[in-house]
This record gives structure tokens, C-alpha cells and sequence, in this order.
């Protein structure tokens, strides 16, 4: 199976959210560590990989606040900026 590039940016390792916070940085589990997964693919690739390494604490933030993914929230954005623009 194809794994998802990971984002790598320095600005992007350097952003922290409220999920960061509640996860208290653990956003991988065991076997995820194990693998040398990257977090950020967590929210690149498909729903079932994510959940296969995402650590208790982050599967539990994505039961009250639905895990977006970068394509998600890319579409999101441009989105709102299509609408800031006709406005």
C-alpha cells in the first residue's frame, strides 16, 4: 500500500492546535511510533490507516471534532476565499 507524502515544512512541524493540546503531542500510537509513521500523514491518507495509528487520545478528539483532512480543508479554504472574492 502507497503511503501519503508527508508535509515537511518547518512552518507546518511549528503549528500547534487545541487537538495538539488535548493529545498532549501523542498523536501516534504504539505501533505507529514502531513504524516510524509521520503524524502528519494522519490526516493525509485514508480514514482506515489513520485510525490503525492514531493514538487513543487523538481517535478520541476525532469523536467530538470530525478528523479533516489537508484536501478537506483545502477545499474549505478556497471555499471561503471564492466567496470572499464574489462578495
Amino acid at each position: 500500500m502507497a503511503h501519503p507524502v508527508a508535509v515537511t515544512t518547518p512552518r507546518a512541524r511549528k503549528t500547534t492546535t487545541p487537538r495538539d493540546s488535548r493529545c498532549r503531542g501523542a498523536l501516534l500510537n504504539a505501533e505507529g511510533r514502531a513504524r516510524n509513521i509521520d503524524a502528519l500523514s494522519l490526516f493525509m491518507g485514508n480514514t482506515a490507516r489513520a485510525h490503525r495509528y492514531a493514538s487513543e487520545e487523538l481517535r478520541e478528539w476525532w469523536e467530538t471534532h470530525p478528523r479533516v483532512t489537508f484536501a478537506m480543508f483545502e477545499r474549505q479554504w478556497a471555499d471561503q476565499r471564492a466567496w470572499e472574492m464574489a462578495g
